[in-house]
Formats: structure tokens, sequence, C-alpha cells
């Protein structure tokens, strides 16, 4: 049994703006963006929930996730403040001193503000390239993952379309930050559709992009949410999607870190 973190769309250092109408908006990071992003790191740290359903923060853990994905947007547009660049850091070092794996895509975001790839990553941490799909192997869980960071804010190629075929004898996860065919997004980012994913014959698609979560079709394709709430209709709790790996089809679980209200 593999279990695995996804998430996505972090927007760590998003401004005020991204919380408040109106002319109390802000152009200067807002602290909740550090404070949600924190309990999120703090909860993936936790481990895997116990029993089934939808979970709370209050989950008691058991173990350390196999593995974590992050599908992009990891910072925010404009900001590249210290204090989240420590931040990151910490989380995915303390991932290293547990022995998790972790993959991690460039969204538009990152794009825009180039700081992923200015960090000094652990080595049990990949950051997936720009000019093509790469896939890295983890052999001790038998999983391979596929993924593309996306290159410029405004992508409007269909970045799947390159993606490679399923690796035998291994259980192959997709990553990609994309907005679908733009029924949930306002900004076009790699757009696809639903049905090319599931043609690929992958075992999850790892999404990013869209805030809202969701699983889609036939159930192996699912946007993880974000960590924070960034418009008033983005005000529901935050967290990200455990992923088990026990049977030809994966579990997803959505796990509350960010309670708001």
């Amino acid at each position: 049994m593999i279990r695995i973190a996804h998430l996505a769309d972090l927007h760590i250092g998003a401004n005020g703006a991204g919380y408040t109408a109106g002319a109390a908006a802000s152009a200067a990071p807002d602290a909740r963006s550090y404070r949600d992003v924190a309990a999120l790191f703090d909860r993936v740290l936790a481990g895997p929930t116990v029993g089934d359903g939808a979970r709370s923060c209050g989950a008691v853990g058991r173990g350390t996730y196999d593995a974590v994905l992050i599908a992009g947007d990891v910072f925010d547009r404009a900001h590249g403040e210290k204090r989240g660049e420590e931040l990151f850091l910490g989380f995915l070092s303390a991932l290293a001193a547990q022995g998790t794996r972790v993959a991690v895509i460039a969204g538009n975001h990152d794009a825009e503000n180039g700081v992923l790839w200015q960090l000094d990553l652990p080595a049990e941490t990949s950051l997936l390239g720009r000019a093509r799909p790469e896939t890295v192997t983890w052999p001790h869980l038998g999983v391979a993952v596929h993924g593309q960071s996306i290159s410029v804010a405004d992508e409007q190629q269909d970045l799947s379309a390159a993606y490679p075929t399923p690796v035998p004898a291994l259980l192959n996860i997709g990553m990609l930050h994309t907005s679908l065919d733009g029924r949930d997004s306002a900004r076009t980012c790699a757009p696809t559709t639903l049905t090319a994913l599931e043609g690929f014959g992958y075992d999850y698609w790892a999404l990013g992009h869209v805030h809202a979560r969701a699983v889609l079709g036939s159930g192996r394709v699912a946007y993880a949410g974000g960590a924070s709430s960034r418009s008033t209709e983005e005000d529901v709790p935050r967290g990200f999607l455990e992923i088990e790996f026990s049977s030809n089809h994966p579990e997803v679980t959505a796990i509350d870190a960010v309670l708001v209200g």
C-alpha cells in the first residue's frame, strides 16, 4: 500500500488583495498566507489519516506519507520573501528527514516569480523541468512520476500532449498545472481535456491551477485545491488530497488542514 499527499496552489506570500475586497486590499504579503501554509505543512508532516472519509486538521496521523506531490504555484506571483522560502525549504527538509520523496512542478505564478529555480532543494526533492516532460522514478515505491513545469505565465500549449506512455510494472502518476478546458478557471494555462488525460492510462493525475478541490471523471484525475482562500468564493476549508493506492484504483480523501471562517 502506498500513500501520497497531493498539494497544489500554496501561493506562499500572497498579498492582501487575495483576501480583502475594496480599499482595504494591500499589495504587501499577507500574514495569513504564511499561517495557512504552515498549518497545511504541519498536517502533511503528521502523516496519513486513520479510517475513511474526509478528515479535518484535528485528525490523528499514522506514520508518514511515502511521497508528496506539489502541483505548482508554490509561491505567489510577485512575492519571494525570505520567510516564504525558509518556510518551504523547512517543510522539504522535514520530509527528507522522514524519508519522504517529493516531486514539484512550477505553475504559472512560479513562472512569473522564478523563485523555485533559485532554491537549493534537498536531494529527496525533484523539481521537474520546463523544457519538456520529465520522469522521476522511485523504485523502492514502484512509482514513476511524469511532469513538466510551466515556463511562461500564459502557457497556451497543451503540454500533456508530449507526456510519455506509462512505465511498465510501475504505478504511473502525471503532474500538470492546467486549466483543462477552462470551465473552472479565469486564466488559461496549459489547456487540455479530461478525456486526453484519462487516455494516457496513468494511475493518477495530480493537477494544480484550479483552487477548488475536485475529483474528476473516473476518479483518477484531481485538483487538490489550495492552501488559503484568495477570494470570498474560496471561503471553504482548505488543504490537500490524500491518495491511497492499495488496488487498481486510487482512493482519494480530502484533508482539511486550514479551517476558514
